[in-house]
């Protein structure tokens, strides 16, 4: 039903239709089993009690695909228990899923019990995540996958894939995520010290690297990161465009992206700005290769044309940090009441930081660098190697 209500019925009725997605013997020469449709839902909400397991058989090569009509016109309204999944994707016997959409619709993990809490600190059912890639950590990965026009809420977190499978091609656009640590009870998630794997908009945890992730134009307002790779292997290239964090954004209190390892960085065109709402507390804007440069030994990218600006804060935060990297260019940047703009490891090698190719306004340092970083901040090259 479109108002809310028949639970059971209405998480049956998704089930069914993507259940019945058709595949065949395509008439071309050696095409292969091909098939697919896209499974569209009319404005309304939809109350659902169970997940919804959008693929349901083992066609590599058909299109899944699930529509709406707008973020705010379809709304899949979470009404079930803890420790769930609200959507999932995973073949049934493992294996590779070619092409995935999804577009146009909200998730919104709503309130339980009467009058319990109020705005933030409302009660609801925890451990929720919108939408797990790969849902039992099956040995192959998801390719392509586009998700336009989304808008998650109030869950624990946003897309979560972990386990050995791998993310080939993730592309996020014209998304809005609003997650928090979803503690029971909640006690102020304004406040509550981040965890790990909670309030994050995108969160990788496998054995296997992301490959080629986009967010653009991407309203980031959680609790802990946008995205999060810090227990994986790392992200191989990560292209972040156009994406904010918005002032009114009272749940953020951590950092923007945070990876272990990476390459092929695309950072263009962001902004960030922290607040002191609530008592947030600082960490790096952007974290980067927190432990490694990767099984390969490769890094590299590119940190052009952002806005960061701390706020509010005793110690302010910094805006990059780089701990593991090599070969990284930080151009055209405002950095506005930070801390450090720039803070650099011992590990972090050929960074191009030039001091007059970026603004820097209410800034406490501008370059903080570890004795054996090696950079060229505009003055000379210091470089160890």
């Amino acid at each position: 039903k479109t108002d809310g209500t028949s639970a059971t019925a209405t998480t049956a009725a998704y089930n069914a239709a993507f259940a019945s997605i058709p595949n065949y013997t395509g008439p071309i020469t050696d095409e292969g089993t091909i098939g697919g449709i896209c499974v569209r839902a009319i404005p309304g909400d939809y109350a659902l009690n169970a997940t919804v397991q959008v693929v349901q058989n083992n066609v590599q090569t058909a299109e899944y695909c699930f529509e709406g009509g707008g973020q705010f016109n379809t709304t899949l309204v979470w009404v079930g228990g803890n420790n769930a999944d609200v959507m999932q994707f995973r073949r049934p016997d493992a294996g590779n899923i070619i092409h995935l959409t999804l577009r146009g619709f909200r998730i919104f993990n709503q309130q339980t019990g009467v009058g319990a809490g109020a705005g933030l600190l409302r009660d609801r059912a925890t451990g929720v995540n919108a939408i797990r890639l790969n849902a039992t950590g099956g040995t192959a990965g998801i390719n392509h996958v586009i998700i336009d026009d989304v808008q998650i809420t109030y869950t624990d977190n946003g897309i979560v894939s972990t386990g050995v499978n791998g993310i080939n091609n993730l592309v996020i656009q014209n998304s809005k995520i609003e997650v928090y640590n979803q503690t029971n009870p909640v006690v102020d998630p304004r406040t509550d010290t981040p965890v790990v794997g909670h309030g994050t908009g995108i969160y990788f945890d496998s054995s296997s690297i992301p490959i080629d992730i986009q967010l653009i134009n991407v309203a980031w307002y959680g609790q802990h990161y946008l995205l999060d790779a810090y227990g994986t292997v790392g992200v191989n290239r990560l292209t972040v465009h156009r994406s904010s964090v918005p002032s009114e954004s009272a749940l953020r209190k951590r950092g923007f992206l945070r990876t272990s390892a990476f390459s092929g960085l695309d950072i263009q065109g962001n902004f960030v700005q922290s607040s002191s709402a609530g008592g947030s507390v600082p960490y790096p804007f952007i974290d980067l290769g927190t432990t490694s440069l990767g099984s390969s030994d490769i890094s590299g990218g590119i940190i052009h044309g952002n806005e960061f600006l701390g706020g509010g804060f005793a110690n302010p935060p910094a805006a990059i940090a780089i701990t593991y990297g090599d070969g990284v260019s930080i151009l055209g940047n405002g950095f506005f009441t930070v801390g450090a703009a720039i803070s650099l490891g011992d590990n972090a090698q050929h960074i191009y930081f030039p001091k007059q190719a970026n603004n820097f306004i209410g800034v406490e340092t501008e370059l903080s660098a570890s004795s054996g970083a090696g950079y060229d901040d505009g003055s000379g090259l210091s470089d160890p190697e």
